[in-house]
C-alpha cells in the first residue's frame, strides 16, 4: 500500500511544480507589464510635486497696492485673510499637496496651488486633502462642523499638539 501512496504523492508534487512553474512565468510576464506603469506614475508624482511647488511660489501674498492688484489679475493668489489657514493645511501631515493634484485633475485646471483650492473649493467639494484623511468621514462624524467649516483645520483645532 505505500507504494501507490508514494506515486500519487510523487504525481502531486510533480503537479504541483508544474503550476508553482506556470505562476512564476506569469507573475515575470505581469510584472514586465507593470514595470513602464510604475514608471509613468512616478513621473505623474514628480510632475505634481513640482507644479504645486510651483504654484504655491507664484501665489505668495504680496502686501499692499500690489498684493491687490495681484490677486485682481491672478485669481489663483490668497487674500490676506487666507494666508494663515494656507500655512495651517500646508504644515499639516495630513495634506499631500501632489497626490491632491493627482486625485482631482480639475485644480490643475484651475491654475491655484493644491492648498489654495482646497481651502476655497475643496473642502465645500469634500475632497480629500491627502490619502490619510477622510474629510467625508470627519464631517459625517462631527454634525456639530458648520457647514462653511473646513474639516481639516476642524480638525487640527481640535488635536493637542497641533498647531493651530
Amino acid at each position: 500500500m505505500a507504494e501507490p501512496d508514494a506515486s500519487r504523492l510523487e504525481e502531486s508534487l510533480r503537479q504541483c511544480r508544474l503550476e508553482l512553474a506556470a505562476l512564476r512565468l506569469e507573475q515575470e510576464t505581469w510584472s514586465e507589464r507593470l514595470a513602464p506603469l510604475e514608471h509613468a506614475a512616478g513621473q505623474l508624482r514628480e510632475l505634481a510635486t513640482a507644479l504645486d511647488e510651483h504654484l504655491t511660489a507664484v501665489e505668495r501674498a504680496t502686501p499692499g497696492l500690489r498684493g491687490w492688484v495681484k490677486r485682481r489679475l491672478l485669481p489663483g493668489t490668497p487674500a490676506p485673510a487666507e494666508v494663515d489657514d494656507l500655512a495651517r493645511i500646508r504644515s499639516s501631515p495630513l495634506f499631500d499637496g501632489a497626490w491632491y493634484l493627482e486625485q482631482y485633475p480639475d485644480v490643475v485646471r484651475s491654475g491655484m496651488s493644491p492648498a489654495l483650492h482646497y481651502l476655497r473649493h475643496g473642502r465645500s467639494q469634500r475632497k480629500h486633502p491627502g490619502p490619510s484623511f477622510d474629510a467625508v468621514s470627519y464631517v459625517r462624524d462631527h454634525p456639530e462642523l458648520p457647514a462653511h467649516a473646513n474639516p481639516l483645520l476642524h480638525y487640527q483645532a481640535g488635536v493637542p499638539g497641533v498647531a493651530q
